[in-house]
Parts: C-alpha cells; structure tokens; sequence
C-alpha cells in the first residue's frame, strides 16, 4: 500500500488550538480527515479560525468531524457544557420535532465552524439495565423509541450540509 493511501484512511486529532507543524505535513501531503474534540475549542469563532487554517493545508475534500451529541458528551460547548438536551431526555420527552430541531441546531453550528461530519448520534439501544457504559446518552431501552429519535437525528444533519454517523456498533448498550 503506498504511502498516501496509507494517510488516507486516517483521522487523527491532536491536543490545543494550534495546528502542530506534523499535523500540517500530513494534512499538506493527502490526510483527508481531521478529528477536533474539546481540547480544540476555545469559542465557535475560533474554532471557524482553527479549521479554516488546518483547511489551507489540505485537500479541498477534506473531512472536518467532531463528536457533538449534545447532553453530557459535547467539544462545540465543552467549557461550559451543552445547551442541547442529551438522548435520553429527548426520549423521555418523545417529541420527534423536538429532537430534528436540536439536531439541526447541533448541525448548523457544525456548518457554521466548517466541521462537515459529526460523529454521532448515538444509536444504542440501552437493553441492559447493568450497563454503565452508555447510560443517558442512548434515547432509552426501545428499539422503536431509539430508531423514531435516530432518524430526523441524521436527516437534521443532512439537511444542513453535515454527514453524521449512528454508532456505537454492534453498541454500547448492552454492554456490562
């Protein structure tokens, strides 16, 4: 495998709010995705700044992704916690246009910060009552209730330019 498939396939992040000078020869030489978590963001404006730079050295089909689910796992908001409700309040809640509308808010200010695929939301089916892993970050113990939250999750992205992934498979949620 050559070397610049090799960089291909990676999504490396890296700590603070300046690009380090590797970071940049990978992203000069054909990294095509770039992971930001929380360490990365100080406002959204800086992070815009942040991202339109690691831009000037890459592809122009670059991959900018971050993992905002909202609730308790949050790097857009990570110094001051998320404004968004987390999964299982919006389960609880089961109002499906409550949930589009905060997707489409986490996914605007994705688009606005230039970051173009968001890993998340979380797709687990918390089944296991032992399980601590996984906890308020699943929207509950149904599958039909998970699935009727998931899908305006992902078309909220989608609607505002922002690829998502449903993870964790095979999941979280039943694991002890």
């Amino acid at each position: 495998m050559n070397r610049e498939r090799l960089i291909g396939v990676l999504m490396p992040g890296f700590p603070g709010t300046e690009i380090p000078e590797w970071m940049k020869k990978y992203l000069s030489n054909g990294l095509r995705s770039v992971a930001l978590y929380g360490s990365n963001v100080e406002n959204l404006d800086q992070l815009k700044n942040l991202i339109a730079e690691i831009r000037s050295y890459a592809r122009k089909d670059l991959l900018v992704a971050t993992d905002e689910e909202g609730g308790d796992v949050t790097r857009l908001e990570y110094s001051t916690g998320s404004s968004f409700s987390g999964n299982r309040r919006l389960g609880t809640i089961d109002d499906s246009k409550r949930t589009a509308l905060e997707a489409q808010e986490i996914a605007k200010i994705c688009s606005y910060a230039g970051v173009n695929l968001n890993l998340a939301p979380v797709g687990d089916v918390n089944s296991n009552p032992l399980n601590p892993v996984i906890g308020n970050r699943s929207f509950g113990d149904n599958q039909d209730l998970v699935s009727k939250h998931l899908k305006p999750r992902v078309e909220s992205h989608q609607s505002q330019g922002v690829a998502c992934t449903v993870k964790h498979f095979p999941g979280h949620g039943d694991t002890m």
